[in-house]
């Protein structure tokens, strides 16, 4: 596999924070407080990117102090590697209405709307308001008596809900796991290896996205090819990254965004790994990730398994985290020789 040169391309911000961080809403006493339906209700917008950032926020600083020793000032947080995920998904436009349907806006990035045409959009509602939900259910955040009440789009609504009690019944799997996660922080349970939080918070996490691929198909076909390629892969990614239990704090994360993320939507012209205004590393990560797309599909789902299997134990997911990151160093050059990779770390790892 021979890889392109790339030419110059703006770099994502040094700064680790999502765009706007300190602007959003850091406790739920900062959102506004409305008549809904005949009962005052805290209100969060999240079709506006700072109403979904705050939701954000507020878990990250309601988690603080659990969080206190994993890192300085609270960079060791795990939930940080969803407002950055989600800050990248704004920067490189990838939270507005597609360009299939006519979009014009020229000026998005500096635009508030989270558009619910956005298939990552959507995806990450799931990965926002859910998690936000259950940690409200799990007592995490508390309410000070106006129960949250979450807006939907003008435009789309069957596939969203408004507070716990509706969540909970559209998606009773996905807010369980949350306020597992939730509780877990909550009783401040001693895990000195860090892996016991981890396992929680990976499983919360897998389990929204398994719930929300089926959910937003149509919006997923508005997408050039290699834009499903690269949205329906990282899915795939992640629930590999999942398995070896990849700790999402405030650098790790921002490392590995700056590192191969592509910077922008995917186009149809685009051929990865051969994208010239990418740069090496981010056309390796999108070559790596059709790889593991790929694989998937040739065993019909059993290389994760395998995977997962081989993640039984601490040093196996050590060791898969350590040949996840090597990929991108040395990437395979097919799905066959990926998935013998797989079987045979597999056999070097079965507990």
């Amino acid at each position: 596999m021979t890889l392109v040169t790339a030419k110059p391309q703006p770099s994502f911000s040094s700064s680790p924070y999502p765009p706007e961080w300190t602007k959003a809403p850091s406790s739920l006493s900062d959102f506004p407080v409305r008549e809904i339906q005949g009962r005052n209700v805290t209100v969060i917008d999240a079709w506006t990117y700072l109403g979904r950032l705050g939701a954000y926020r507020v878990l990250v600083e309601a988690t603080r102090e659990y969080f206190s020793d994993w890192g300085f000032n609270n960079t060791g947080n795990l939930l940080w590697g969803l407002p950055l995920q989600f800050g990248w998904q704004k920067t490189t436009g990838r939270l507005r209405k597609p360009l299939t349907m006519g979009n014009a806006t020229s000026n998005f990035h500096e635009s508030e709307k989270v558009s619910p045409y956005s298939w990552w959009a959507d995806m990450n509602y799931f990965l926002s308001i859910l998690p936000l939900l259950g940690a409200v259910n799990a007592g995490t955040l508390n309410p000070l008596g106006f129960p949250v009440y979450v807006l939907g789009p003008n435009s789309v609504t069957s596939e969203f809900c408004s507070g716990v009690k509706q969540c909970s019944e559209k998606y009773p799997e996905v807010i369980d796991r949350w306020t597992e996660f939730f509780k877990h922080l909550r009783d401040k349970k001693h895990d000195p290896a860090k892996d016991i939080t981890l396992g929680y918070l990976w499983k919360a996490h897998t389990t929204s996205i398994h719930s929300a691929l089926p959910l937003f198909t149509d919006v997923l076909a508005l997408l050039p090819q290699p834009e499903i390629n690269f949205g329906t892969g990282w899915a795939q990614l992640v629930k590999f990254i999942a398995a070896c239990h990849f700790q999402t704090n405030l650098n790790n994360t921002h490392a590995q965004q700056i590192l191969g993320l592509p910077p922008r939507m995917l186009h149809s012209r685009d051929h990865p790994p051969f994208i010239r205004d990418f740069t090496t590393k981010q056309n390796t990560c999108l070559a790596v990730i059709n790889l593991i797309l790929d694989v998937q599909k040739l065993s019909n789902g059993g290389a994760l398994k395998l995977w997962e299997k081989a993640m039984c134990s601490a040093q196996g997911r050590k060791d898969g985290r350590n040949l996840l990151e090597n990929l991108l160093v040395n990437p395979l050059k097919s799905a066959e020789e990926f998935l013998k990779v797989v079987v045979d770390f597999m056999r070097d790892h079965d507990c």
